[in-house]
């Protein structure tokens, strides 16, 4: 399975959890997808899908036009927050 970690998702891994290097990241990740795969993946929109990554953290993954998977984003699940929501909640 070939993912892809975007320039931005990277830059957003590193705000928000801390300085890793991509490999670390991408594999993480990869791990996590294919058991969730295995689960059933659900769609936070048309396009994307959140996966869990952390129990407070979340990445944005999507299928590309040409055909392999790629992380849009990090982002961080604060405590209230809808597991449905795509927004992060405000402090």
């Amino acid at each position: 399975m070939h993912l892809r970690i975007s320039d931005h998702a990277w830059q957003r891994w590193s705000e928000r959890v801390g300085p890793v290097r991509k490999k670390e990241i991408s594999r993480l990740v990869r791990r996590k997808l294919i058991n969730q795969l295995r689960l059933g993946l659900q769609a936070c929109d048309r396009e994307a899908f959140e996966l869990e990554i952390f129990p407070d953290v979340v990445a944005v993954v999507a299928i590309s036009d040409m055909g392999f998977w790629s992380v849009k984003t990090f982002r961080k699940v604060f405590p209230g927050e809808s597991e449905d929501s795509t927004e992060i909640a405000q402090r």
